[in-house]
């Protein structure tokens, strides 16, 4: 609220939609989703009421934000949200006060360090995605090269970039070079016309540096000088082609003199934990096709392909899925549907690691949709 009260105050309101923009992204696409355990969880303590705690607070703050700019949705939300649970509010979203800045709310050093965990798991993704490795699939572990050093003191903060990276160690390196090395080359397509017969020496001054520490220069300055012939060029991002080799077992990217260096071997446990993972995403999929609700708890039936799965793996996949009973029903071959209703069953047919199996989903009985407060 701080920013954009600034904003209105200069007349700005173009500018002031900008920090709305980015905190409803910060809010919804790395709060909630990374607090998702911390509200399903059936433990009814202090954790739990304080996630939902700080997510009211910041939808109600948001409410307050956006009145000036979506009047009648901001009234809307407000009356379904704000009134039932804060009777003493003002009957109207447009009669409350807009909210007051107060920077002694924000922790500046934390948003720093989280500043780093969001860069390093960005980084980390995009190494998963050159890779072709699934997200769903564990591996061993994580390097980091990074210089918010102060994250070793925080491993709360570390366990953040693993469960995102979905990785089981991570660790700190200084010296990436063991496990990547950037390869930097002019591009002669781009300088050729420009410089002429001046191309040759620039492109050996470029191969005589350090291209880590060309990179950190044009990720830093836009630009990069080198000196040849007692001539000075200037070249940018877009004059040279920047490759990053990586050693076998390794997946990396970089940026800005950081580095997210995964370990890609993978182990049989590892395999058959993605298995996990791939099946309980299958399962969320076929609780929507069901019509089942987000918060409703639900029997699991299979044929009994699933029986080193569930073995090796029960616990998590029933916590994932909301899974209160698991039950082997050979009868699941029988048709696509065990009835129409959700609450009686659905049945599909599902493909992990190029294995077919049946599975069937039904709500649980005695379950009932009570999203404020369970005790379960």
């Amino acid at each position: 609220a701080v920013e954009v009260a600034e904003r209105l105050d200069d007349y700005d309101p173009q500018g002031a939609t900008r920090p709305v923009e980015a905190f409803v992204e910060d809010l919804s696409n790395w709060y909630v989703r990374r607090c998702r355990r911390r509200f399903w969880k059936s433990d009814d303590d202090a954790d739990k009421h304080a996630a939902y705690y700080a997510l009211y607070i910041a939808l109600r703050t948001l409410l307050l934000a956006l009145a000036p700019f979506t009047p009648f949705l901001s009234e809307r939300i407000y009356q379904g949200l704000v009134r039932p649970v804060e009777r003493t509010m003002p009957a109207s979203l447009h009669l409350c006060d807009f909210p007051p800045p107060d920077r002694a709310l924000r922790d500046e050093r934390l948003e720093e360090l989280m500043k780093g965990v969001r860069a390093l798991v960005a980084l980390g993704r995009a190494a998963r995605g050159h890779a072709r490795l699934k997200v769903r699939q564990p591996l061993p572990a994580a390097l980091l090269v990074t210089k918010h050093r102060a994250l070793k003191d925080h491993p709360e903060l570390l366990e953040q970039v693993a469960d995102e990276l979905n990785v089981k160690h991570v660790r700190f390196v200084d010296d990436p070079s063991r496990y990547v090395i950037y390869e930097v080359k002019v591009r002669f397509d781009v300088l050729g016309p420009r410089l002429g017969p001046k191309v040759q020496p620039v492109a050996q001054a470029v191969r005589a540096l350090d291209a880590t520490e060309v990179m950190a220069h044009l990720e830093r300055d836009g630009q990069l000088t080198v000196t040849t012939g007692g001539e000075k060029f200037t070249l940018t991002r877009d004059d040279l082609e920047a490759r990053l080799h990586e050693s076998k077992g390794y997946a990396a990217e970089g940026s800005g003199g950081e580095f997210a260096i995964l370990e890609t071997t993978l182990t049989p446990e590892l395999v058959l934990e993605g298995k996990a993972r791939e099946f309980v995403h299958q399962v969320q999929n076929l609780r929507k096709e069901a019509g089942l609700a987000v918060d409703d708890r639900i029997v699991l039936l299979h044929d009994g392909g699933l029986e080193p799965l569930l073995s090796a793996h029960g616990p998590y996949i029933k916590r994932e899925t909301l899974t209160v009973e698991v039950l082997k029903d050979a009868g699941l071959s029988k048709g696509p549907r065990v009835d129409a209703s959700p609450v009686q069953g659905h049945v599909a047919e599902l493909r992990l690691d190029g294995e077919k199996v049946r599975v069937g989903i039904r709500r649980a009985p005695g379950w009932r949709r009570n999203l404020l407060s369970r005790n379960e």
